[in-house]
């Protein structure tokens, strides 16, 4: 066990760069407008080595593998958002736009037979182990949503929302889907006197739907490579679906929060 922890290596290292702009403009008192753009980028390289003399590479006389990822995201929402009220009837309007771009970039190579057991290199490899691959994947979302809310002298609040969101991991017919949400909210303790039990009454009911696309590359069969005599590419074991859908989770809910003794 000593000798394998002292020889086998299996190390990880990121560089990694996060930064984002936000831009707010009030032209008037009840409008508010904002942008936010951000980007997150990091590069990950790694190795691992099982030596040719460890129980995990004797079998292969060593084998070593090492990769670099290269990984981009960048995203962008842009809100406007309008507050207004008269005498005892408020309202509120928010509508906004996010659009999305995640990038990844993977390639690795893996090298069997050591030559010499204690030079950690692919150059240190029989070439006709070697084994690389690259894998590629782009992933781009466009989404635009709104929320209005109506309230009644802060006592019965109406809320309804939307977003229709462009995916492209999804076939070109089903890439556009609109997920709403409603919700209704009363509050009771306004109306009922003043009291050392009952402090605070809500009630309210909702209803939600959310929806959500599909990773890359789930519309098609994915070839792989084979290891076996002859090499080529066969399909993977996950087959593809051409008529792939967005998946919608649908929640309905109906509750009160309440508070006791000044709580």
């Amino acid at each position: 066990p000593l000798f394998n922890a002292d020889r086998n290596l299996n190390q990880d290292q990121t560089n990694r760069f996060q930064g984002s702009i936000n831009l707010i403009i009030e032209p008037v008192k009840w409008l508010s407008m904002r942008a936010t753009l951000g980007t997150d980028r990091y590069t990950q390289s790694g190795i691992t080595v099982e030596h040719p003399e460890s129980n995990a590479g004797l079998t292969a006389n060593g084998q070593i593998e090492s990769y670099i990822s290269i990984n981009r995201l960048d995203n962008a929402n842009f809100t406007a958002r309008a507050n207004k009220k008269v005498g005892k009837l408020g309202a509120s309007l928010l509508i906004g736009t996010q659009i999305v771009s995640n990038r990844s970039d993977v390639n690795s190579i893996r090298g069997q037979k050591f030559f010499d057991p204690d030079f950690y290199s692919i150059n240190n490899t029989d070439q006709t182990t070697h084994r690389a691959k690259n894998s590629i994947v782009r992933k781009h979302l466009i989404g635009v949503f709104a929320q209005a809310e109506i309230n009644y002298d802060e006592l019965v609040y109406i809320t309804a929302t939307g977003r229709n969101d462009w995916t492209s991991t999804l076939p070109p017919e089903n890439r556009s889907y609109f997920f709403p949400s409603m919700g209704l909210s009363f509050l009771a303790s306004k109306l009922i006197p003043a009291n050392n039990v009952l402090t605070y009454l809500k009630l309210r009911a909702s209803y939600a739907e959310v929806a959500k696309d599909a990773p890359p590359h789930r519309i098609g069969s994915i070839l792989e490579p084979r290891l076996t005599t002859g090499g080529g590419y066969s399909y993977g074991f996950f087959g593809g679906n051409p008529g792939l859908k967005p998946e919608y989770v649908v929640a309905r809910e109906v509750g009160f929060e309440a508070r006791f003794f000044k709580d």
